[in-house]
């Protein structure tokens, strides 16, 4: 219970995530965006509603030129459980946008920043504990769902 709670508390900046959907379209660069058909992570049941092809289909939608690929029966982390098939995606992404031979890297064009530069340096990140957290050892207490979530037969 307590990395799970943990995990949407590292992730809660999610929530306001109308500086990414509005500045899609800027995105210049060759853009692969590959999900799993059986990714029970994004979209978080805590953070946000919707569903992960929708998520998936907005970006590519507002990516001018992007390649949207869907693995089946992968899960959020298809670079690891489904290895084979999305190296395949990417290979053939990257062989398709920078031939062999290619040394040049594409840049994009320089974007005027519309954020005001930080008036400090940031503040250095703590290194994270290697292992999960012990149930018990978050001070404060997990969130109450608003609503009871349905549960996915084929988890248990």
């Amino acid at each position: 219970k307590a990395y799970a709670y943990a995990n949407v508390k590292s992730v809660h900046g999610l929530l306001d995530n109308e500086f990414v959907r509005s500045n899609l379209k800027r995105v210049n660069v060759p853009t692969l965006i590959v999900h799993g058909d059986r990714d029970r992570l994004i979209p978080n049941p805590f953070l946000h509603g919707g569903n992960t092809v929708d998520i998936m289909e907005y970006g590519h939608a507002n990516i001018s030129g992007s390649r949207l690929v869907t693995l089946s029966g992968c899960g959020h982390s298809l670079q690891l459980d489904c290895h084979e098939e999305f190296n395949r995606e990417a290979l053939q992404f990257l062989k398709a946008h920078f031939p062999a031979g290619t040394r040049e890297v594409p840049t994009a064009a320089p974007v005027e920043s519309e954020a005001p530069p930080p008036a400090s340096p940031p503040a250095p990140t703590p290194e994270p504990d290697s292992a999960a957290p012990e149930d018990g050892d978050v001070t404060e207490p997990a969130p109450e769902p608003d609503e009871e979530l349905p549960t996915d037969p084929a988890a248990e």
